[in-house]
């Protein structure tokens, strides 16, 4: 079967909320399911803090974080 994702893209920013994003997928337990979560785009200083929740959460290896995207 081909790996569902759930796709954020946009500028990294406070302001988009993405850590309520990151709480609501790892209570969700989709990462469970196989459905893992990508976020891309330019960061605007809240990337490290995405990145150090997703390890708090435990859903770092269901969370893919990529750059720009154009």
């Amino acid at each position: 079967l081909p790996k569902k994702f759930i796709l954020a893209i946009g500028r990294l920013h406070k302001v988009k909320r993405l850590d309520f994003l990151l709480q609501a997928y790892a209570k969700s337990r989709l990462a469970r399911q196989g459905i893992d979560l990508v976020i891309a785009g330019n960061d605007s200083g809240v990337l490290s803090h995405l990145k150090q929740l997703a390890q708090e959460l435990k859903v770092q290896t269901h969370v893919h974080f990529f750059g720009p995207v154009e």
